[in-house]
């Protein structure tokens, strides 16, 4: 006879806490609330700097194949060398051009347009999945090429005694 405790033969033992759809936590994006214990506030939008999302309209078939190359990017930055490459400052065009720039390395560059290629979205998704992983793990190249960049900026406003100007650039 079995223990009424236990469960019987090729039954799913229960979890310690299960979750039903019942019981879990509901986001409710129109209306904010600010007194919520700390595990939900990622579900009603509010920011948790413990996570990273991003948001898809992709089918379901590219998400799923996106998430599987993500996990193989995060376990390949643990075990890779930092990448090298050469990396250019790419200024906006805005008034203050010089704290809005892109950079762009060209080992990077050409993984994101090799993953591209192979199917995986768009060059903007490969860079969400391989970015991210050498980030945290200080595998992406040297990004010296902003001091220079800093320097050339403050050039002209330091030969001609705009100090303020120039100051503004190192800041």
């Amino acid at each position: 006879m079995l223990n009424p405790q236990q469960p019987e033969l090729g039954q799913a033992q229960p979890s310690i806490t299960q979750q039903t759809e019942s019981n879990l936590p509901r986001a409710d994006f129109n209306r904010p609330e600010t007194n919520q214990p700390e595990s939900n506030k990622l579900e009603t939008g509010q920011l948790n700097s413990n996570f990273l999302a991003v948001m898809s309209d992709a089918p379901l078939g590219l998400c799923l194949a996106q998430d599987v190359f993500s996990a193989f990017m995060w376990a390949v930055a643990k075990k890779t060398e930092p990448l090298d490459g050469e990396t250019t400052v790419h200024p906006t065009s805005t008034p203050s051009y010089w704290k809005s720039f892109r950079l762009e390395n060209t080992t990077l560059m050409k993984m994101a347009k090799d993953i591209q290629r192979a199917g995986l979205g768009s060059l903007e998704d490969a860079y969400i999945n391989i970015v991210p992983p050498l980030s945290v793990n200080r595998k992406l190249p040297a990004a010296s090429c902003i001091i220079e960049f800093a320097k050339e900026t403050a050039r002209y406003p330091e030969s001609i005694g705009h100090w303020e100007e120039a100051m503004d650039v190192y800041l």
